[in-house]
């Protein structure tokens, strides 16, 4: 009860607090979006406090002069078609309601995915963004590699909890796999020992969190990371000196589960859980070849016959409806060949604009803190595209963040002006000069 107390206190003061300040607003959203604290009180569960921190955003945002235009970028283009070809899909729809459900999930962050590119600008607030994004779900991934060692593995590491959509155990491996680069960016920012010996412990922690999730894809996207940050290591040998005893070492006392689990990865058609995903991505594929809009929001609420005719082949299993398994196939099967170009569109576009953002921040005394954050977000985007290959999280918050921070970014660094609502310039000046001005 006291908890609850708390928390309402906390929350009752954030209101004003955005109203004043909204770019607030676009923190606590992401907060709420990613942890979900309120699952941690007694009675707030289903209190819609996201709903009260977007409302109180949009609001603050109608009179606030702290603020920057959308520019027009791939990234802002595509995420509008998107929006608008969502739109279309629904309204042929084979499950309206499922699907007209899950349209109103992803609009809302649609546009908290534009107001965050209006109200986020400058180091401070950006920096807060991303410290904010990588901390609360490394906070996690510390608890799952700790509870890891404790118990010696044998039990599956899970996400937050309900109301994420890291809630689940390949969600939250998912997760992982996209912020344990940027873990690398918090230690090396860090000046104090201590503070960079933490933020190398939460890197091991969450990678070992990670793997213990027991999700294949989450174990694929992080070794995908963890080869790419290898090339930017400098010191390549004695990593590989480290590293590979080590895991000599472990490799003993790897529970008989997770190894089960992970040469499952090579003798797929022998395991039921994969041989489903594959017998989905058929009917995902053959459902797209059929009908242009695709099968729209909810494809696993259809009507189990249906769904199974457009099937390949069938299990020796009890015959169900089986989730696409794939943030590919999910966008192909609910929305098209059209919908998947244009996903994959966005996330070509996002890696290179990130890339471009990592260069031109660099050569910049203004902007060179960006050019570590860019290069992160660009090998975690490549863990959420490794790891979504065999995962349903096409509409995950934190890639349509990560496309509105490449967008952020890029304006930054004048490779993407506003076109529009931009701050005066004594004003962007004051906000450069002092980390306090734009607060």
């Amino acid at each position: 009860m006291i908890r609850d107390i708390l928390y309402l206190s906390v929350f009752a003061a954030l209101i004003p607090a955005i109203l004043y300040r909204p770019w607030f607003g676009v923190i606590a959203w992401t907060l709420l979006g990613l942890v979900n604290p309120q699952v941690y009180t007694w009675g707030l569960h289903n209190f819609q406090f996201a709903m009260w921190v977007g409302g109180a955003t949009l609001l603050g945002i109608l009179y606030t002069r702290a603020r920057r235009g959308v520019p027009l970028t791939a990234q802002t283009v595509l995420l509008s078609m998107l929006a608008l070809w969502f739109t279309i899909t629904s309204l042929t729809a084979w499950s309206p309601a499922a699907a007209w459900e899950q349209w109103e999930k992803v609009m809302k962050i649609f546009l908290m995915t534009f107001v965050t590119m209006i109200l986020i600008y400058d180091k401070l607030r950006l920096h807060v963004l991303l410290l904010v994004i990588t901390l609360s779900i490394a906070l996690f991934g510390v608890k799952g590699g700790l509870f890891v060692i404790a118990s010696g593995g044998h039990h599956m590491v899970m996400g937050p909890g309900e109301g994420t959509y890291i809630g689940g155990n390949n969600n939250f491996g998912l997760a992982l796999a996209m912020i344990i680069p940027m873990l690398l960016v918090v230690a090396r920012e860090q000046k104090r020992l201590w503070a960079r010996n933490a933020a190398w412990a939460a890197f091991w922690l969450s990678v070992i969190a990670a793997i213990f999730t027991y999700s294949r894809g989450a174990l694929l996207g992080v070794a995908a990371v963890l080869f790419f940050l290898f090339f930017g290591v400098k010191r390549k040998v004695l990593v590989l000196m480290l590293v590979i005893p080590a895991f000599l070492v472990a490799l003993p006392f790897a529970p008989e589960a997770l190894v089960s689990r992970a040469s499952t990865i090579e003798t797929y058609q022998s395991d039921n859980s994969a041989m489903g995903r594959i017998q989905a991505w058929g009917v995902a594929l053959n459902i797209a070849a059929a009908h242009p809009f695709g099968a729209g929001f909810g494809l696993d609420f259809a009507d189990r016959d249906t769904w199974l005719s457009y099937a390949t082949f069938m299990l020796d299993t009890q015959p169900r409806v089986i989730s696409a398994h794939s943030i590919y196939f999910q966008m192909l099967g609910e929305h098209g060949f059209i919908g998947l170009f244009l996903f994959l569109a966005l996330l070509v576009s996002t890696w290179r604009a990130l890339g471009r953002v990592r260069i031109a921040a660099a050569g910049s005394k203004d902007s060179s803190w960006m050019a570590d954050w860019a290069a992160a977000m660009r090998i975690g985007l490549v863990g959420y595209m490794v790891a979504g290959a065999f995962l349903s999280l096409a509409y995950f918050d934190l890639l349509f963040t990560w496309a509105a921070i490449a967008v952020i970014m890029q304006r930054e660094c004048g490779l993407a002006p506003s076109i529009r609502g931009n701050v005066p310039a004594a004003q962007r000046t004051m906000a450069a000069g002092s980390p306090h001005a734009s607060t």
